[in-house]
């Protein structure tokens, strides 16, 4: 019984393999190729997935074979790679595949990284206000690299408190009223 759990379990990570190495038939002549690994607290490497935009818009979600994975993103667009786990703080990488025309480019255009998903703190939940990297084409380096110049900060996701108006006695603004109206009518009579 173990052999064949075995079995199928390395059937289903080389079927993960051949679905994310063939991610919307990009050509790999014409990709960048993006050799990921995803890591996680508490376990929850199992729950991870992995929303793919493309453009701004969503066009697959990985649950599988995430812990090391090779993805080919089509030159001359933008991309946003999302990962998600219960329980985790949720990170962005954006990928922008242009490549300048005046670019000496190697044969085959790769970017290796490593994303951490750590645990959410459900007293104080918190967020990344922007992705926690941008990917973009080095002429210097002629390849991809991080723009070194991008930064992202953890914020609270809990809305900033307001500060309260400051506390007044209706009983002190009841008098004050009522002094203000004798005036009124005394200056009235007289």
């Amino acid at each position: 019984m173990n052999a064949l759990n075995n079995i199928l379990r390395n059937s289903l990570i080389m079927a993960s393999f051949v679905l994310i190495s063939g991610v919307h038939g990009a050509d790999r002549n014409n990709s960048l190729i993006i050799d990921g690994q995803v890591r996680a607290q508490a376990g929850c490497l199992t729950q991870v997935h992995m929303i793919i935009f493309q453009n701004g818009l969503p066009i697959d979600t990985l649950t599988q074979g995430l812990y090391h994975f090779q993805l080919p993103l089509e030159l001359g667009n933008n991309y946003t790679l999302r990962f998600e786990a219960a329980g985790c703080v949720t990170k962005e990488v954006e990928v922008n595949t242009m490549v300048p025309q005046n670019a000496k480019r190697h044969n085959r255009l790769q970017y290796d990284f490593e994303v951490t998903l750590f645990n959410q703190d459900p007293t104080a939940p918190k967020q990344f206000n922007a992705p926690v990297a941008k990917v973009v084409f080095d002429i210097a380096q002629q390849g991809f690299d991080q723009d070194a110049t991008h930064q992202a900060q953890l914020v609270s996701t809990r809305p900033a408190r307001k500060e309260a108006a400051p506390f007044v006695d209706p009983a002190l603004e009841m008098a004050d009223w009522y002094r203000s109206l004798e005036a009124a009518v005394r200056s009235g009579a007289n």
